[in-house]
């Protein structure tokens, strides 16, 4: 079932993992403070998850459309090496 960004955002923390486990597009990871980010899209929006490394469980998962919440995943991208 695909659901919308709306419908997505009133599942719980580990309903939204399953979810895009299997059938979102895992996309890139990042470190912020004590806390790694995956970045998955889903359905036409985009999905962070974030886990505490220290207590190993999910902190939150964010949703959104905007593309301006790539820019931290833009820094990894090294525009030399697709020449």
């Amino acid at each position: 079932m695909n659901y919308t960004q709306y419908d997505f955002n009133k599942l719980s923390n580990d309903e939204k993992l399953e979810l895009v486990s299997y059938e979102g597009t895992f996309l890139d990871n990042r470190i912020f403070a004590e806390i790694g980010i995956s970045l998955y899209e889903y359905n036409g929006f985009y999905v962070e998850v974030w886990l505490d490394r220290k207590e190993n469980e999910i902190d939150r998962v964010i949703t959104f459309t905007q593309l301006r919440y790539l820019e931290p995943y833009l820094e990894k991208i090294n525009l030399n090496e697709m020449k």
